[in-house]
């Protein structure tokens, strides 16, 4: 047991090592909505909650979720924390895996290897590294909820504080709300008994998060109806937010191991009828019904179904292994574990290796930072400053100045047309009179260019520099005041 205990302990060193390495290559963040996040918590640590985004599209009203920012303030000690703090929650997924795999199981090394397997999913690497991202929250405490539904009986007090904590994080809080009834679907469907107790606490469990995401979200829900699904995304980039994916990017998302291994386990759950894995399978089943559905991002779903699919793996690892035991192969067990393990190296580690250093490579630059500051320091207090959209939070977050649009769209007014406007003053279409009218109707005081955007958009210039003043350039931004007459 100590031994065990020991070799788990190393997996999450060596997660946790793997990402530390990556971070720190950079001092900055790799997504500009982690500059929102640490905004919200900085609000939070000086006891506001944003109700009121003065910032944002230039003044509107938004909904906050704030539990992930609480645990971000609450671990406050440095603004190195806002690196270390996620990567140590979604690191401590391994702990979990293990705990839900025994609950399967009970041979102890192939619970280990699924959760040295969970451990380097790319697709995990991609969505959580470097981004302050509630998944890296999120993710964890979803399956530690599995876990205390399959341990009802003991962890009964864990399961109903959780059901509290989970709506207050994000509203895919209803992910886990469907997987529980789909989950007393399935075991209805195979006419497997469940302890009334379990179905007394799956049923509060559904009230709660449809009560409290319902009292947070009564707003958007009364203004946006069913289409609140879709968050206000401008139907411009609806289609990038949510689009089909192939196996072959499951695949090389989740990686081919637990892919495989994974829906063996769940094939072969369904055939002996696993009840303990029906939980997973509900999870898996409706993480993909909502990707074919286009409600759930795709990374998002990815990700949730790569760390149920490696759990679900230990099922088709502990069938194999036993069937090997029957055959003259058996002799070769011990080789064949030691090869599989070999094949995480190399098909799971070294992928979020690589995922992982694009992640920084794409991350913001110290010459985009400086630009940024420069405008926090040399503007008026609630100047209106254009960026593009993958930047707008950059602009409220590093800049404190007003954005023109960010990706925080729920509740944000006409995002289709801002959306289209932005797009234009970006993709030079426009004529002068044109660029002019926009940027007067937006209130427009300073323009934020960077090497970035001109990638995104193919230009190398803005085609209304007349209307424009350059005050701030450096290598990769830069920055244009508006002349008054335009």
């Amino acid at each position: 047991m100590k031994k065990e205990k020991v070799i788990l302990f190393v997996v999450f060193l060596l997660v946790v090592a793997l990402r530390l390495f990556l971070v720190f290559q950079t001092g900055n963040f790799s997504s500009d909505g982690a500059y929102h996040n640490i905004r919200i918590t900085e609000s939070l640590i000086e006891g506001k909650l944003i109700d009121h985004d003065v910032l944002s599209y230039g003044g509107r009203d938004v909904i906050n979720t704030p539990a992930f920012n609480f645990i971000l303030g609450f671990g406050f000690i440095s603004e190195l924390m806002y690196k270390i703090l996620p990567l140590l929650l979604i690191s401590s997924l391994v702990f979990i895996v293990y705990l839900i795999s025994k609950e399967v199981i009970k041979d102890k090394k192939y619970v280990l290897l699924v959760s040295f397997m969970s451990g380097f999913i790319p697709i995990l690497i991609t969505g959580t590294l470097n981004k302050v991202s509630v998944y890296s929250f999120l993710i964890p405490l979803m399956f530690l909820m599995i876990y205390s539904v399959m341990k009802i009986d003991k962890y009964l007090w864990l399961f109903i504080v959780l059901s509290f904590v989970l709506p207050l994080i994000h509203a895919d809080a209803f992910l886990f709300v469907f997987v529980l009834l789909f989950y007393l679907l399935l075991v209805g469907a195979e006419e497997i008994k469940i302890s009334k107790l379990k179905k007394e606490a799956i049923v509060l469990c559904v009230f709660l998060v449809f009560l409290i995401e319902f009292i947070i979200f009564k707003k958007a829900f009364l203004i946006d109806g069913l289409e609140i699904i879709w968050q206000g995304i401008p139907k411009g980039i609806l289609g990038t937010y949510f689009k089909d994916i192939s196996i072959f990017e499951i695949i090389y998302s989740v990686g081919i191991l637990p892919v495989f291994l994974g829906i063996g386990g769940v094939v072969l759950s369904f055939r002996e009828n696993k009840e303990k894995l029906f939980l997973l399978n509900a999870l898996i089943l409706t993480v993909l019904l909502f990707l074919w559905l286009k409600v759930i991002q795709p990374v998002v779903g990815l990700m949730f179904l790569g760390v149920a699919l490696s759990i679900a793996s230990v099922f088709s690892l502990d069938r194999f292994f036993k069937y090997m035991k029957k055959t003259k192969f058996f002799k070769f067990n011990n080789l064949i574990y030691v090869s599989l393990i070999g094949l995480v190296i190399v098909l799971m580690v070294v992928p979020s290796f690589v995922n992982g250093k694009k992640v920084i490579e794409d991350s913001f630059d110290n010459n985009e930072i400086e630009g940024l500051k420069w405008l926090r320091d040399n503007t008026l207090d609630f100047s209106t400053v254009l960026a593009d959209l993958d930047e707008g939070h950059l602009i409220s977050g590093i800049a404190k100045r007003k954005n023109v649009m960010d990706t925080n769209f729920l509740l944000a007014p006409n995002t289709d047309d801002r959306f289209n406007h932005l797009r234009s003053l970006f993709s030079n279409v426009l004529s002068l009179e044109g660029a002019g009218f926009l940027l007067e109707r937006y209130h427009v005081d300073y323009v934020y260019l960077s090497h970035r955007t001109k990638v995104k958009y193919n230009i190398r210039k803005l085609n209304y520099e007349d209307c424009l003043r350059k005050v701030f350039e450096n290598e990769n931004v830069e920055i244009f005041k508006v002349r008054e007459k335009c």
